[in-house]
């Protein structure tokens, strides 16, 4: 049995665990649960940024930047600089800056490979795991939901965060599975099937469609299905398997959209009134993490001015968010805001689809490449 050493890239990796660990718990101390998990992220990443950086600076290293290091960064700070511009900056653009401190610390720390890979990814998996479990006790009544509407909810109030996160370490555990020993097989079979679990539970209908294309991706690189479908025999064998899929698949989708038939109904209003926002507003939008406030005031005026179906009207809430990154993006930071997020997601998944394709021709995969090409086709299709 191997001890745990101590060292540098453990403790940066540990430190990056605990941030995510704060990240993913919601406690009733303040005003909002969520405002736990906010704090957590913030002043974590404040903190671990400062001393990397520091660090950098003070050993006079250059910063090297890539095309998708670049794109995020701007993804970050365009909607600061845009709040200081149209708005009062917010506790949103703090998260923003938050997000780009914590990027660019990791992103330095695995430059210089001073970074346990294998323990985060481990840490990763087991955070999931164990959001799995919490949702099933919830489920059977051993433990309390977070939320005060729904049984299942994980360790946030919003059980779509839960799905979320458990989704984007999904792939790192099929991938666990597939290039493992008989022996451990049965293990990583267990943690997908806890996993799976756990995503059913928490009802998230994006998370559903984002585990479907991460698996995708994973059994389409792993086995490298564009050599393979050379062969006539597997090319009329992948025909067919797809077909059955598609035959399963339309069942499927119908009963997803009639076990929350008016839920779906309402969003097709949201992406509506969206759009319209769009129009109105299409260069400086409404400004970041204002969605809520001129959302639903836009709503209300396209029912009051009788624009709105029985159905439209009967479906109408109070709305939250978008639902769409794309169309949020747009109405919040109008065309230059969902271009830049647009951008983004293209650059990374040109740059993670070429990563891949190396990695298959050389008949081995990274793991944290593999998980970050299949997060962001989980995001595209969110």
């Amino acid at each position: 049995m191997k001890l745990f050493i101590f060292s540098k890239s453990n403790f940066w990796s540990i430190f990056i665990l605990i941030i995510i660990t704060g990240s993913l718990i919601n406690y009733n101390y303040f005003l909002s649960p969520t405002l736990f998990a906010f704090y957590i992220f913030c002043i974590g990443s404040g903190i671990i940024s400062v001393i990397v950086l520091t660090k950098q600076l003070y050993q006079n290293k250059k910063l090297s930047l890539t095309l998708p290091v670049f794109f995020i960064l701007l993804y970050c700070f365009y909607p600061v600089i845009h709040g200081a511009l149209i708005e009062k900056l917010q506790s949103w653009h703090y998260y923003m800056l938050s997000v780009a401190c914590f990027f660019i610390t990791v992103y330095l720390l695995q430059s210089e490979e001073i970074i346990n890979k294998k323990l985060l990814c481990n840490g990763l998996v087991f955070l999931a795991i164990a959001e799995s479990v919490v949702c099933i006790l919830q489920a059977i009544g051993l433990i309390p939901s977070m939320s005060r509407y729904l049984q299942v909810s994980g360790s946030w109030i919003n059980p779509n965060v839960t799905a979320m996160f458990i989704t984007l370490v999904l792939p790192l555990v099929l991938l666990k599975l597939m290039s493992s020993s008989a022996r451990k097989r049965w293990a990583y079979s267990f943690m997908v099937l806890l996993l799976f679990t756990g995503l059913y539970l928490l009802k998230c209908r994006s998370a559903y469609i984002g585990a479907f294309a991460a698996t995708a991706v994973c059994l389409y690189f792993y086995y490298d299905i564009p050599q393979k479908i050379k062969n006539r025999r597997f090319r009329i064998v992948t025909i067919a398997i797809s077909a059955i899929l598609l035959v399963t698949a339309i069942p499927l989708i119908k009963s997803l959209y009639l076990s929350k038939q008016a839920s779906a109904d309402g969003r097709l209003l949201i992406y509506k009134v969206s759009a319209f926002m769009v129009a109105n507003k299409p260069f400086s939008g409404y400004g970041y993490g204002q969605f809520e406030k001129y959302y639903n005031l836009e709503q209300a005026a396209y029912i009051a001015n009788g624009k709105a179906s029985p159905a439209e009207t009967q479906n109408a809430g109070h709305v939250n968010m978008g639902y769409n990154e794309f169309l949020q993006h747009g109405v919040e930071g109008g065309l230059p805001g969902l271009l830049f997020f647009a951008s983004l997601l293209l650059v990374l998944l040109i740059r993670g689809y070429f990563v891949l394709q190396i990695s298959a021709s050389g008949g081995h995969f990274n793991d944290s490449d593999l998980c970050r090409n299949c997060s962001i086709h989980f995001n595209v299709v969110h």
